[in-house]
């Protein structure tokens, strides 16, 4: 796979996380781990536990897509791409072949008309060769190994699950919060990070982008900013709030109206004994919402503000706490490393 160089202004989605961009990320907990496009996920769509105790394992924490045959990658979360049977990049090109695929990728495994097709493509300049056109463009994407089928007036292209990043992502994001509810803080902090660790850039980025496409990529990018917070959230209460506390600050930079971030911001700064500046993020938080809106915080966060000032204890968390009752669950309920235990128990425990 050749260097490519995307968007400088998506690059530090790694830098959110915790690490550097490039063709392999650094994570303080896990060390250097590669690209995740260079491996083929495993058959089974089932998550890779986490051991009770210690840090997330490499293997664990991120994903590997599935590959069988000839049925090709894609990838929409940052530039378009497609890989072959290879693991090799495929040149779609820019223009009106990448937002045709696009458009087979939104509406994958349903049929679309010819007439939409073309709808979207020309929108109000639609030439005359329009439908041959179309044909053409179709059968390149054939030659590609792109797997589209002629069905009755439109097409269909078929895509397994685990084929295309957008719907890994949003499995990873729906097992890590499921994992977060039942505080199985380990096993959701690996979900998570394996759905971030998806994110090359902006959504279709060089993609001309109609209003179907961009409705699509303003879902996804939302989807993005909840799992980042979610897993600020879980390294919050896993005791690991000194290590995020860069990431969250560049984060509350390009988001400085969404809330919970900042209380996320507010909430590592003060359990790290920086009291002052935890009340500054409130301040500036504040000062930005009503300058820009005309609203003041919620009231969770004005309670939050009153407790650092209170400098209340209850509101401080200390790591050893997790480590002690992970090793209770282990103990107390016999689990195993395989992290299965009966979740309605262990809550009668705590």
């Amino acid at each position: 796979m050749g260097k490519r160089h995307y968007d400088s202004g998506w690059s530090s989605y790694y830098d959110i996380r915790g690490g550097v961009y490039g063709r392999t990320a650094y994570f303080p907990h896990i060390g250097n781990v590669p690209d995740v496009r260079k491996a083929c996920r495993p058959a089974t769509s089932s998550l890779p536990k986490i051991p009770a105790i210690g840090k997330i394992p490499k293997s664990a924490a991120r994903l590997k897509l599935h590959r069988t045959g000839a049925v090709v990658l894609f990838h929409v979360l940052g530039p378009l791409v497609v890989e072959d049977a290879a693991g090799r990049d495929v040149d779609i090109g820019s223009g009106k072949l990448s937002h045709l695929l696009a458009l087979f990728l939104l509406n994958a495994n349903s049929r679309v008309s010819k007439h939409w097709i073309i709808e979207h493509l020309w929108r109000h300049n639609v030439p005359r060769s329009a439908t041959s056109n179309l044909k053409t463009y179709v059968t390149t994407l054939r030659r590609l190994q792109v797997p589209i089928a002629t069905h009755k007036d439109g097409y269909l292209l078929t895509v397994a699950p685990n084929e295309l990043d957008a719907d890994l992502f949003e499995h990873f994001a729906a097992t890590g919060r499921e994992a977060l509810e039942r505080r199985d803080l380990y096993n959701a902090a690996a979900a998570l990070e394996s759905a971030t660790g998806l994110w090359r850039g902006d959504p279709l980025h060089g993609v001309d982008l109609d209003v179907e496409l961009s409705l699509w990529t303003e879902r996804l990018r939302e989807g993005f900013q909840t799992v980042t917070e979610d897993f600020f959230e879980v390294r919050l209460a896993l005791g690991r709030h000194r290590e995020i506390i860069g990431p969250l600050k560049i984060w509350t930079v390009r988001h400085p109206l969404r809330e919970r971030a900042h209380a996320q911001l507010m909430t590592a700064l003060y359990r790290d004994g920086r009291q002052a500046e935890a009340l500054d993020v409130y301040q500036s938080f504040r000062t930005n919402l009503v300058a820009q809106i005309g609203l003041e915080p919620t009231p969770v966060l004005r309670d939050m503000q009153r407790r650092i000032l209170q400098e209340e204890d209850r509101f401080r968390i200390d790591p050893v706490v997790h480590m002690l009752m992970e090793k209770a669950r282990v103990a107390i309920l016999h689990t195993d490393s395989a992290g299965s235990y009966d979740a309605g128990a262990w809550s009668s425990v705590q």
